[in-house]
């Protein structure tokens, strides 16, 4: 059984976190922003674009960075038509609050990015 592997940066700041950011997006297969609002359980589309939110991030924020190899991640329906599984790497934050919502920025990409990433940035994997 494959388990998801989690990384840390080293030297977490919010300039990296941002630059770490902007490679994903452009790196990334799939870029999602979304919304949760204060009440309801489930995540919805965001009301702003990606890079409102991007705006929103703070030094508070980058407490919520998630850099995860998501092993076996079964791309049905989310990101794909069809069943298909394959490990995927998630950049990931959130706790962009404006008024009663949360945004959340998810960026999907290729698991060979992650050797791409270790060469950029120091990461360790959180055991």
């Amino acid at each position: 059984m494959s388990y998801d592997i989690f990384y840390e940066l080293n030297g977490k700041s919010l300039v990296t976190v941002k630059k770490i950011l902007n490679w994903a997006k452009s790196n990334a297969f799939k870029t999602e922003v979304h919304m949760r609002v204060m009440g309801r359980l489930a995540r919805e589309k965001a009301d702003k674009s990606y890079d409102k939110v991007f705006r929103l991030i703070t030094k508070e924020q980058i407490t919520f960075f998630i850099i995860v190899l998501r092993k076996n991640l079964n791309w049905f329906p989310s990101l794909s038509k069809e069943a298909k599984k394959d490990d995927v790497l998630e950049i990931f934050i959130r706790g962009m609050d404006v008024e009663d919502k949360e945004y959340f920025l998810i960026m999907f990409l290729d698991k060979e990015k992650l050797i791409e990433l270790k060469k950029m940035y120091q990461l360790r994997p959180i055991v």
